[in-house]
């Protein structure tokens, strides 16, 4: 029969797209039904953290996952809900990070040490900065705090030389102790309504200090250096 070897609809041609792979080491959390980031691996330069790995969420970024590493941009994926401490400690070469809105939490010195940094955006859903979230990022320019956070953590932004003005939102009720310490450049300071507790040297070694005697914040003097 000349139709025995025809093609049938199994034989039909199949087109499979591997999936990207970034260098970036992921580990399977949650009994199997996520992914967090776990380390840099071979990844460096310009890389993006998907909504999903291999078919599923990736949802936090582990603790020091890529502390030291080599990467110069990263856009985060919006299943990430948590950035870990020392997640990106001293990522000297990072320019930028695309933090989106799933993330609620960023742990403790998350971005210390970022020199390259230039602009940072904190999510709405953060309510909280931890100590020494961002200090010593001295490339750093451009801060967006949302209306979300309530409190800044002690050395929260210390050693940030380039920032030159900050905003802080309404919500915020406290800032910690020299959370903007030897902001050499920061000159210009919008206080919210509901700030009441500002800690010790919080803006020592600032303009604000340097261009008055006294500073007065909510009704609070500030101490000075």
């Amino acid at each position: 029969d000349g139709d025995a070897c025809a093609d049938s609809d199994w034989s039909e041609p199949v087109t499979f797209v591997k999936e990207a792979e970034t260098g970036l080491v992921y580990t399977l959390i949650a009994d199997g039904a996520a992914y967090e980031v776990t380390g840099a691996g071979t990844a460096k330069g310009n890389v993006e953290i998907g909504d999903t790995y291999r078919g599923k969420p990736v949802v936090s970024i582990a603790d020091s996952a890529l502390s030291g590493s080599q990467l110069t941009g990263v856009v985060i994926g919006n299943n990430v809900t948590k950035i870990g401490r020392r997640a990106f400690y001293n990522c000297s070469a990072m320019t930028s990070v695309v933090i989106p809105e799933s993330v609620t939490s960023i742990g403790a010195y998350a971005f210390q040490s970022c020199r390259a940094l230039e602009t940072v955006a904190v999510p709405s859903g953060v309510t909280a900065l931890s100590e020494y979230t961002f200090a010593y990022c001295k490339g750093l320019k451009s801060v967006v705090l949302s209306e979300g956070i309530s409190s800044i953590g002690a050395y929260a932004f210390s050693d940030c030389t380039a920032l030159a003005e900050i905003d802080i939102p309404d919500g915020v009720s406290a800032v910690g102790d020299c959370a903007f310490y030897n902001c050499a450049a920061l000159g210009t300071v919008k206080i919210g309504s509901a700030v009441r507790d500002v800690g010790a040297l919080a803006f020592g070694g600032t303009k604000l200090w340097s261009d008055a005697e006294e500073l007065v914040f909510a009704d609070k003097w500030l101490v000075g250096c």
